[in-house]
């Protein structure tokens, strides 16, 4: 609650390990991780825009610690034009802040992703299944259907695309049905994208692509509830995709 001023600090450490396979020629494996501890002041509001301009303004000040830190074990196994992959996550983030804007959340990561060079066709085939799960507890995400804050959301996918060319030109085509939910309610879709690709001279090329996509609302655009000094920042749990 005191006028502390901005500020932020952070100390982090990293470890990254990968082991190749001295009996299976082109499996790998290993674990990459990340520490965070983290502390910070910021304010929304200034004081005024003349002798204030640098001063928050009274209960606009958010001061907080936050730990975070992600394990990421991964397999990789190669064999002549074809390659599979792994690739895993467990994310976990604590914020400990005040004005009644802590939050915790564990994010949950899965991603399986089969590429295949087909040499006599010049063509590549990338192909791919994802899923992701989140748990949340957050006083700032309180306007949920039982008040609780505690929320929880998933994302699944499957995906394919095909790179080909043709003399000089190079042509990608690709599709990706999608499903976001959030506490049961959820929606899915599909989406394409394409791309061509062609060099008219040495370091120039003219492209050309189109793309789709849709934005599923996050927890904290549904649910969030706070308030900063005069400022209140209402949920709104009926937004669309």
């Amino acid at each position: 609650t005191c006028n502390v001023g901005n500020f932020e600090r952070r100390v982090r450490t990293n470890f990254n390990l990968r082991w190749r396979d001295k009996k299976v020629q082109g499996l790998s494996y290993g674990l990459n991780t990340n520490y965070m501890i983290a502390g910070s002041a910021s304010s929304l509001i200034t004081l005024d825009t003349d002798s204030g301009l640098y001063s928050n303004y009274p209960g606009s000040q958010s001061i907080g610690q936050s730990f975070t830190w992600y394990l990421d074990p991964f397999i990789t196994y190669v064999k002549e034009n074809t390659k599979h992959s792994l690739r895993n996550r467990w994310y976990h983030n604590d914020e400990r802040n005040n004005n009644a804007q802590s939050n915790a959340s564990d994010v949950y990561f899965t991603e399986y992703q089969y590429s295949h060079k087909f040499t006599g066709l010049d063509l590549n085939l990338t192909a791919g299944v994802m899923t992701s799960l989140t748990y949340s507890s957050a006083a700032l995400y309180a306007a949920n259907a039982d008040s609780s804050g505690i929320n929880d959301g998933m994302n699944n996918a499957i995906y394919a695309q095909i790179d080909k060319k043709f003399g000089k030109l190079n042509v990608s085509g690709g599709a990706r049905y999608e499903r976001f939910e959030i506490n049961g309610d959820g929606e899915a879709r599909p989406v394409f994208r394409a791309g061509l690709n062609y060099p008219i001279m040495k370091y120039t090329f003219l492209r050309a692509s189109y793309g789709q996509g849709f934005r599923f609302p996050t927890i904290a655009e549904r649910y969030v509830t706070t308030s900063l000094g005069p400022v209140n920042v209402f949920a709104n749990p009926d937004v669309k995709s």
